[in-house]
């Protein structure tokens, strides 16, 4: 979820020129970025500010969905190869 949330705020950045063009509402007085989260700005930055933070947080989650998506795989191929019970 962590990293989701970095990720996501890092696509949704915009600056200062960006968020008055888009929202018609100024980011705060030394804003470099910022994201609109409700009607108000979530200090954020962009990626050229913190490129080792967005990419730490793309690898995390992306190692998440894969692993994810590994044991669910790993259930479905389980459960494939049990034998039949009762039920069935």
């Amino acid at each position: 979820m962590p990293c989701f949330y970095i990720v996501v705020n890092f696509t949704a950045a915009a600056s200062p020129a960006e968020a008055l063009a888009k929202y018609d509402k100024p980011l705060p007085a030394g804003w470099t970025a910022g994201v609109m989260n409700h009607g108000e700005y979530i200090r954020w930055w962009l990626i050229d500010e913190r490129p080792l933070l967005f990419y730490s947080a793309l690898v995390g989650l992306s190692v998440s969905v894969l692993w994810l998506w590994g044991v669910g795989f790993w259930a479905w191929k389980r459960s494939r190869n049990s034998p039949p019970t009762l039920h069935d």
